[in-house]
């Protein structure tokens, strides 16, 4: 499964739904997802908050979202 893609929230903004991270890591972990969020429940994160979630920085995080060659030729 690929890392989860982030969300525009903004025209300068972008931030990654705690729910896609949660069936992610499920997906990887080969467990059911977690039950799905309400929209009053649903969290947005930060993309600090999402390398701190996996021990990582930044740049490694926007790296892991950036297409592969085989999606970008296709």
């Amino acid at each position: 499964m690929r890392f989860p893609s982030p969300i525009p929230i903004g025209p300068c903004s972008v931030r990654w739904r705690l729910s896609d991270l949660e069936a992610y890591e499920a997906a990887c972990a080969g467990v059911e997802p977690p039950p799905a969020r309400s929209s009053e429940d649903e969290r947005y994160l930060h993309v600090r908050t999402v390398a701190d979630r996996y021990s990582s920085t930044p740049s490694t995080i926007w790296r892991w979202c950036r297409p592969s060659v085989e999606e970008v030729v296709g």
